[in-house]
């Protein structure tokens, strides 16, 4: 389990034109196969017929790439390298080629490859993800005010609110937060109030 990582907000796109041929870097967010999966046919559903759909991925602790029927080496290798050099997880970059005719040879592949996914991760907007406990309470509305003024420096975005006779809260917590959290909270309602735990887990911080 990671406390924090950075990802980025998605999707972005980059595109070249070297020697004729297009190289357009689809940088998407990926947790999961699945999500890998999804990425490439977004892509493909995108830039249909194109010659190449190479693509590299890093997403829990786990790495993925392929040349897609470049030489071995040239595209997936590289892309997956940029990935790493950039700090940045659960993040998956697909390069599309459309061949112009001029063949680049090895390393001009690569550097093509390496470039374009670089400059499209240079544009993104990173992200820090926090693992947080999602912690529910309620509590009236006297004391809800008062813990919206406080709760911004302890929690990942905005509670989740319902409203009746009472207010229902449903907070993301940081971990490194909790205590401070909940001493807040019990100092709030005076200790009159069941706080119940609803699992774990990340938010944007």
């Amino acid at each position: 389990m990671r406390e924090s990582y950075v990802t980025i907000k998605g999707p972005l796109e980059h595109e070249v034109t070297i020697k004729g041929s297009r190289f357009i870097s689809c940088i998407l967010p990926c947790s999961s196969e699945s999500d890998l999966e999804e990425g490439l046919s977004y892509v493909k559903e995108r830039y249909p017929n194109a010659t190449h759909y190479c693509y590299a991925a890093r997403f829990s602790s786990n790495e993925r790439f392929s040349d897609n029927g470049e030489p071995s080496g040239t595209a997936g290798r590289p892309m997956i390298q940029v990935l790493r050099g950039s700090g940045v997880d659960d993040i998956m970059a697909v390069t599309v080629r459309y061949f112009g005719g001029t063949l680049l040879g090895t390393g001009g592949l690569v550097q093509a490859y390496s470039d374009t996914t670089s400059e499209a991760i240079g544009s993104a907007q990173p992200v820090r993800m926090l693992y947080c406990e999602r912690i529910a309470f309620k509590c009236g509305y006297q004391e809800y005010n008062r813990f919206l003024s406080e709760c911004n420096a302890l929690i990942c975005g905005r509670p989740e609110e319902s409203f009746t006779d009472v207010v229902d809260l449903i907070s993301n917590v940081p971990l490194e937060n909790r205590e401070r959290f909940l001493r807040m909270v019990n100092d709030i309602t005076r200790g009159n109030v069941h706080i119940r735990t609803l699992g774990y887990i990340y938010a944007e911080g």
